[in-house]
């Protein structure tokens, strides 16, 4: 699974720690990944299922704990961007890539906070989890399913990658 976020320069074959990410609908991010495909027939590129997803952000491989956020059990403005956190630098909206430096077990940046994640549920349909910039601190939960978010949405929310 992607470190950071899809970020413009991912286009481009490179992740840069600081970079914003990219905010597409659920189709836009299913394009992108069906291009990876036909450009790199070798690899099978998809969006994370939603089991996947919360697997990476809430498992701590080295304690065998769950953990309620990505970094912990905690909410607090130096572990992710979400509303009235103000960090860093007074923030109102999405953040570079990695900069709230408390990545999950897994070191995954910003499961939670700074954008909004799509992830596909058990029937391939678009789910975004983690929350983002305009969501308070208990939409950051891992468990917090956001299927009130149409697929055809793109503020706030962006997408990683996983390699099968």
């Amino acid at each position: 699974m992607n470190k950071y976020e899809i970020t413009s320069s991912d286009f481009t074959d490179s992740q840069i720690q600081g970079e914003l990410p990219l905010e597409l609908d659920c189709n836009q991010a299913k394009v992108y990944i069906n291009n990876l495909n036909l450009s790199h027939p070798e690899f099978t590129f998809t969006l994370p299922s939603t089991e996947e997803w919360e697997y990476a952000a809430e498992y701590n491989i080295f304690t065998e704990e769950t953990y309620l956020y990505p970094w912990g059990n905690e909410i607090d403005a130096y572990y992710a961007n979400y509303l009235n956190s103000d960090l860093p630098s007074d923030s109102t909206g999405t953040v570079g890539v990695g900069l709230h430096d408390w990545p999950s077990p897994f070191g995954l940046y910003d499961m939670s906070g700074n954008v909004m994640e799509w992830t596909l549920d058990g029937n391939d349909a678009c789910l975004a989890k983690g929350g983002n910039y305009l969501s308070t601190g208990e939409d950051l939960l891992i468990a917090t399913d956001h299927a009130q978010i149409p697929p055809s949405s793109s503020l706030g929310i962006g997408f990683r990658i996983i390699i099968k």
